[in-house]
């Protein structure tokens, strides 16, 4: 799961197939969220954090990806005599029902995590979840100040949950996070099937949200088979029905 969420941030070209890579892909604009930030930042250095919320993350592989990929993402980059070549800190929440029985392998993992990668701003906070419930107060507090959203293998466990209606995804904590997100934010989902994909895409059009996914994007090498990215543009404030 690390493995696919990482290649398909640094490898996925967010090209159309045929079509050759260019730097406008939705995969670029993702990691551009993860470059070094060079403009000036505020005591605190907010404009060095890209903030993750990890849905059903588990041990966090989803943290750990998106760590490795800003921190290669950072080593690649000319050094500047100005000093200015800083970091991008990731603080990752991580959303589980099993979150109690997760916590000491994320305490674990977030330290060997900022070990490897030597930043020691780079965070992980274990926090309770159930999908199965149609809203969840923090998640959705999470989600509304969070840069990117990843679920790996989540859509289709909890499929039986989630109520559908002409097409769309109707009064589910999937709703809520597709209302609640903020503009310039991305949804990154992978799982074995594509099945649910067109059911989230047309509900996430109706909350002002572009669709990529896998049967759009050339193949990616050793990426996820199945996946989608979700970027919003707009806020519809009364859900678009089309």
């Amino acid at each position: 799961r690390c493995r696919y969420l990482h290649h398909l941030i640094l490898e996925g070209s967010g090209c159309e197939r045929g079509r050759e890579p260019g730097p406008d892909g939705v995969s670029s604009r993702i990691r551009r969220l993860l470059l070094p930030p060079t403009g000036p930042c505020n005591e605190h250095g907010e404009n060095r954090v890209t903030r993750i919320c990890s849905i059903g993350g588990g041990p966090g592989f989803d943290h750990v990806a998106i760590s490795l990929a800003a921190h290669f993402l950072h080593s690649v980059q000319p050094i500047r005599e100005n000093n200015n070549h800083r970091t991008r800190s990731i603080v990752t929440q991580v959303f589980d029902l099993y979150s109690a029985d997760w916590e000491p392998i994320v305490t674990a993992l977030g330290e060997a995590c900022r070990n490897e990668i030597g930043n020691d701003s780079c965070k992980m906070t274990n926090h309770f979840a159930d999908l199965r419930l149609s809203s969840d107060g923090a998640l959705l507090d999470a989600v509304a100040i969070v840069d990117i959203v990843v679920f790996q293998f989540v859509l289709h466990e909890n499929a039986a949950h989630f109520a559908v209606r002409n097409g769309r995804f109707v009064e589910s904590v999937l709703n809520d996070v597709l209302e609640t997100a903020k503009v310039g934010s991305f949804i990154m989902g992978i799982d074995s099937s594509h099945a649910l994909w067109p059911i989230l895409k047309n509900t996430a059009l109706e909350y002002g949200w572009s669709c990529t996914n896998d049967q759009d994007l050339n193949p990616i090498l050793f990426g996820p088979k199945s996946f989608i990215i979700l970027e919003r543009e707009c806020i519809c404030v009364t859900p678009i029905h089309l």
